[in-house]
């Protein structure tokens, strides 16, 4: 019996990996796919394909394994415990935050942040999700939400992927109701404007010694839609995407309750506090929402409605 073929390590290998996943398509062979990605590599810079090159050389002498996909496993890992990672650090926040501020007379004023996105699809082709709107609020417990504290836009994403207008119809129709973009000249693109006013935004509320943004919370439900849009916002116009970090709704709003609670533990589980955070009790309350969504049929699908409950 012949030996099985090692995968073949070189800078063409890593670019096709890259092509799959940026296309979106599936191949029946890699024979397929090396000659789908072909022209796409010729038409690369000797630069741009060097990048490759030395990506493929760390990878040389090394016994990676891959999946029925093709993809390098410790990468998959690699990316599993980052994320690990990143659920620690926000726990670690969380309850460093309700202790210290258990521990002092600023409870009531400590500012807080939510995050509430809309989309008009999900673009597979590069995984992200196409934004709509997006919605911020600070409030405390003191003052709650107060008109100053609030950032809201629709965004304008520019021109839709090629075949992806009939999917962003269907859940503007079923959800926002918003336009869908057209993509005709750059007024149709606000991404810039929407990024630096999100920071803008963010930094007014940052004292002289802190030096990080402030997390911004949001539902476990939405929270991969929402890290994905802000990922993609920053990098677009060139920030790093942990320039702002998307944590747990549910998990904050399970320890703000039981650390208000005098020492009770009210919700024994993380659970309760998403059940409470689904009840959606102020559903729709007249005046909330913009001219446009208060005039809709879908005002509790309004982005500053969602927030304000």
């Amino acid at each position: 019996m012949g030996k099985k073929n090692k995968p073949v390590f070189n800078g063409y290998a890593c670019f096709m990996n890259d092509f799959q996943k940026k296309s979106g398509q599936k191949f029946n062979s890699k024979k397929d796919l090396a000659e789908a990605a072909a022209s796409h590599w010729a038409k690369l810079t000797q630069q741009q394909q060097q990048v490759y090159k030395d990506k493929a050389k760390g990878l040389k002498g090394e016994a990676a394994r891959y999946t029925s996909q093709g993809v390098n496993v410790d990468i998959i890992l690699a990316e599993e415990n980052r994320k690990k990672l990143i659920e620690q650090e926000m726990n670690n926040y969380i309850n460093s935050l309700m202790i210290s501020l258990s521990e002092s007379n600023e409870f009531p004023f400590q500012m807080f942040h939510l995050i509430s996105i809309n989309e008009f699809c999900f673009f597979n082709g590069n995984k992200r999700f196409i934004p709509a709107e997006i919605a911020v609020i600070k409030f405390n417990l003191q003052d709650g939400v107060i008109a100053d504290n609030v950032f809201h836009y629709i965004i304008k994403p520019g021109k839709l992927p090629l075949g992806y207008t009939a999917d962003a119809t269907k859940i503007s129709n079923e959800t926002h109701q918003l336009p869908v973009p057209l993509g005709i000249d750059k007024s149709e693109d606000n991404r810039h404007e929407v990024t630096e006013g999100l920071l803008k935004f963010l930094r007014a509320g940052i004292s002289t010694v802190e030096r990080d943004f402030p997390p911004l919370f949001c539902e476990d439900k939405y929270r991969e839609k929402v890290q994905n849009v802000v990922k993609y916002l920053l990098i677009d116009q060139g920030y790093s995407e942990d320039l702002i970090k998307i944590y747990s709704l549910d998990s904050f709003f399970y320890q703000l309750r039981n650390t208000t609670a005098d020492g009770e533990i009210i919700w024994p589980s993380i659970t309760l506090s998403t059940l409470e955070l689904e009840r959606d009790v102020y559903d729709y309350c007249p005046g909330i929402a913009c001219d446009f969504h208060d005039n809709s049929d879908v005002p509790n699908f309004y982005r500053l409605v969602v927030m304000s409950q």
